[in-house]
């Protein structure tokens, strides 16, 4: 820091500048969530503010996820997915939706290599 004689004032950039007229001027007294800790500071980690777009937006995380890694988890909750189902016919739906998925994926893979297979709707 450099050294300030008597009468003089040390180097202020015009971005300090600003903000010290402003709150002078009391432009930051009636700011929302003033006195109040930032939101992300329980949170560590460098993506903190993607996970809170995700949230604030309503997107699955899952979605960020490869498309092979995407329909492996869904082939392994495949089980407790049918079972909220009432009708055989929406049990054939939901099968034939995954399996247009599963064969578009083959068809054109991506991401990381991970053996999916089309799901027989009779087991």
């Amino acid at each position: 820091m450099a050294q300030v004689r008597d009468g003089e004032r040390p180097y202020e950039s015009a971005i300090d500048r600003a903000v010290r007229e402003g709150a002078e001027r009391g432009a930051f007294e009636n700011l929302p969530g003033r006195g109040k800790p930032l939101p992300h500071l329980d949170d560590p980690s460098e993506d903190w503010w993607l996970r809170r777009y995700l949230d604030r937006e309503g997107i699955s995380r899952e979605m960020l996820l490869p498309p092979s890694v995407q329909l492996r988890k869904a082939i392994d909750r495949l089980p407790e997915t049918l079972a909220a189902l009432r009708t055989e016919r929406a049990v054939r739906d939901a099968v034939a939706e995954l399996n247009v998925r599963i064969v578009e994926h083959l068809r054109f893979p991506s991401g990381p290599r991970i053996s999916v297979q089309r799901i027989d709707a009779d087991a």
